[in-house]
């Protein structure tokens, strides 16, 4: 009969072993140890003889006291065996309490507007299902998504392993089990190369042609002002729908004209350029902008609602269909590629100055967005003889 036992230890201490007898009896045959782990993560030994659990006689003064071993003679098991493994706990009743705890950013960086609001949905659908963080939980949950689907498994993965990280921090999870969950982060599949949209400098022009073919006025000085702005500035689709007025500083001065990120990726606010023809853009569009009454720069019409901020799904479905009609295929996010390509190919700018414009926390990360053409290559290597 098996008794479980939390540790090797705990199972020495019951039964009244040396530690060099226990793991001798061990190889010998007569106690066998499996180790398992519980639905909580928690590691359990069951241990158990051939027969019965064994208990060891000694002489006077023997094992623990340097003797030797006597004889082993069979003691009966405990009947149910001992669980001390950790409580089952009900996590969700702390997501609140958590969520004050990013918002402070005290231990971890603070969030962004959308950021948040995708990690508060999939920790809710987390514990829609399951009241407990788990590595067993999570790995269930990683599986039921493709691996191919590497950016659907971070987002999973991401509000949990912070949920787990302030349950460690409120003593409330083992270090261990957050290692565990931690090291599920998802990877990419070496098989899978996902095709980015790239444009390059001949393609600007077409787009900007595609924007003027627009019926309504302030909609074509609208995506005019979208394209240069992303494409001059290289910033997020998400960080330029959340600009304010004051984040734009418009100044005939290179040191003073700047389009200030208060929150990017990862809470992280930085600085970007902003050169002369972008501020005549942004001008020329704040002059058709009609009067509203938020700060925001960028605003757009609804027909139920009227004129309301521009949002990054509004953004995206404006360059689909402008994609169409000019026959590039784009998205918001080619324009960020195109800039720090620009930026990287400019041999006056130091590689680690366009790190710190597009607000990548390494250099590896900047260099994944750097393309380059063979053609272009091939150019430079001819003009170099």
């Amino acid at each position: 009969m098996q008794t479980q036992f939390a540790s090797l230890d705990e199972a020495i201490q019951y039964l009244e072993l040396p530690r060099s007898s226990f793991f001798r009896l061990r190889k010998e045959g007569k106690i066998t140890v499996e180790k398992r782990v519980d639905r909580c993560g928690k590691k359990i030994y069951y241990v158990c003889g051939l027969a019965e659990s064994p208990k060891v006689i000694t002489e006077p003064g023997g094992p623990s006291m340097g003797g030797s071993v006597m004889a082993v003679e069979n003691i009966p098991p405990i009947q149910g065996g001992i669980e001390l493994s950790r409580p089952q706990v009900n996590h969700s009743q702390y997501v609140d309490e958590w969520i004050r705890w990013r918002e402070e950013g005290l231990y971890t960086r603070p969030w962004s507007k959308n950021y948040k609001k995708a990690q508060v949905d999939f920790i809710r659908k987390y514990f829609a299902r399951w009241e407990e963080i788990s590595s067993k939980h999570l790995e269930t949950w990683l599986l039921e998504t493709a691996v191919m689907q590497k950016t659907m498994r971070v987002h999973k993965h991401a509000p949990v392993s912070s949920f787990a990280k302030f349950l460690v921090h409120k003593d409330l999870l083992d270090r261990d089990e957050y290692r565990r969950i931690r090291d599920l982060y998802p990877k990419k599949s070496p098989y899978y190369h996902p095709k980015q949209q790239i444009i390059y400098q001949e393609d600007i022009e077409p787009i900007l042609k595609s924007c003027d073919d627009n019926h309504c006025a302030y909609q074509r000085i609208l995506n005019r002002t979208l394209v240069l702005f992303l494409a001059a500035t290289g910033l997020r689709n998400s960080e330029m729908c959340d600009l304010m007025l004051g984040d734009l500083r418009f100044s005939d001065d290179p040191k003073s004209a700047f389009v200030y990120v208060r929150c990017g990726k990862g809470g992280k606010p930085r600085y970007v350029p902003f050169s002369k023809p972008t501020q005549e853009a942004v001008r020329e569009y704040l002059k058709h902008r009609p009067e509203v009454s938020g700060n925001q720069v960028f605003w757009a019409f609804n027909p139920k609602h009227g004129y309301t901020p521009l949002k990054s799904r509004g953004v995206a479905q404006r360059f689909q269909n402008i994609s169409e009609k000019c026959g590039i295929p784009f998205i918001a996010h080619s324009f960020r590629h195109y800039r720090i390509t620009r930026w990287a190919n400019n041999p006056k700018i130091p590689i680690t100055m366009v790190q710190l414009w597009a607000g990548h926390s390494s250099l590896e990360v900047t260099q994944r967005y750097i393309h380059t053409r063979n053609e272009d290559a091939m150019l430079v290597a001819f003009e170099a003889d």
